[in-house]
């Protein structure tokens, strides 16, 4: 879906439409509030900006917000993914680190000779 709504923005009447930039006010507001966001959500805040714009927006929002240019296509197909969306998470399940609590039991077991 989000890829079709893409094709729709980005084409009227044959032409490709002219991207207008964010003022600089707007754009270190952006910017400022892109920071303050968990990975998932600026990949899909940054998708979202860019589908607004429509041709071109890609590159400007991936050079506005500092992010590469091959993750906002990935936002957009999260963004269009019902599974992805209704994830809670951060990391997939079994991501990140050990908790300190499994880690000081293995500790214990191999100490003790288990």
């Amino acid at each position: 879906m989000a890829l079709k709504l893409v094709y729709t923005l980005q084409r009227h009447n044959g032409k490709h439409n002219k991207m207008q930039p964010y003022p600089s006010d707007i754009s270190e507001q952006m910017q400022r509030y892109y920071k303050s966001l968990s990975e998932k959500d600026r990949r899909r805040y940054a998708a979202i900006e860019a589908l607004k714009l429509g041709y071109g927006g890609i590159s400007y929002i991936s050079q506005l917000m500092g992010c590469h240019a091959h993750t906002i296509p990935l936002g957009l197909k999260e963004l269009s993914d019902d599974q992805a969306m209704s994830s809670r998470g951060i990391r997939r399940p079994g991501g990140g680190g050990k908790k300190a609590l499994d880690i000081s039991k293995n500790k214990t077991l191999v100490s003790s000779g288990f």
